[in-house]
């Protein structure tokens, strides 16, 4: 298991193999960075990396993840994909997010273009200074968290879910759908078709912003 730090909580260990189970994911093909607490504001709370690229600072004086950086860019690590998450959110919430980052690597791994396509679309919004619900609303992140409710609704029950959701839990986009992801042969034309709405017409994010979070 490549997982950094070293030892991990039982907990954030359990989490990780559960939803690598689930993924059909080789435990051998992934490097897993866990942080405690939270992310400072403006701060991602998970991130995922296919192999071979180089992995930068997301702020310069963040001293604790250059470090881990070190680990996560070194020969050997640098060959896999390389998940990060932070810790402190309830469990249901931390086994969905790790769960959501494994499904954008296999996204990536079935196209490589995936990669691009999704950073396109985040800047596309952040242009529009689109809010986090219509980044949800990107088509692999659709995917993704409809991959993490699947797999939690088997583990917790929809109910759990349901109770999780209303309460406004800061993890709610992987508790809410009710849908199985798309076809992933599909994903490549849904992205490009999401990009082109968001550069053709003004209203889109608008309507976007407006309606009802993707099940």
């Amino acid at each position: 298991m490549h997982i950094h730090p070293e030892p991990a909580p039982g907990t954030v260990v359990a989490a990780y193999e559960a939803a690598l189970d689930d993924a059909g994911v080789d435990i051998g093909d992934v490097a897993f960075i866990w942080r405690a607490g939270r992310p400072r504001l403006g701060g991602q709370q998970a991130a995922s990396w296919r192999p071979g690229t180089i992995i930068g600072p997301e702020f310069d004086d963040d001293d604790e993840f250059i470090e881990l950086l070190l680990w996560a860019n070194s020969d050997g690590i640098r060959a896999l994909r390389r998940e990060m998450v932070w810790t402190q959110r309830t469990p249901e919430g931390l086994e969905g997010l790790i769960r959501h980052e494994l499904e954008h690597t296999i996204q990536i791994a079935a196209h490589d273009v995936l990669d691009h396509l999704h950073w396109r679309a985040s800047q596309e919004l952040v242009k529009r200074h689109a809010n986090g619900k219509v980044y949800n609303a990107i088509p692999m992140e659709v995917d993704a968290n409809r991959a993490a409710a699947r797999f939690l609704r088997r583990r917790h029950g929809a109910d759990r879910l349901d109770e999780l959701v209303l309460a406004g839990d800061m993890d709610a986009a992987c508790f809410r759908p009710t849908m199985d992801p798309d076809p992933l042969d599909t994903l490549v034309d849904r992205m490009e078709a999401f990009i082109w709405e968001v550069m053709r017409d003004d209203d889109f994010v608008c309507q976007l912003e407006m309606a009802p979070p993707p099940e």
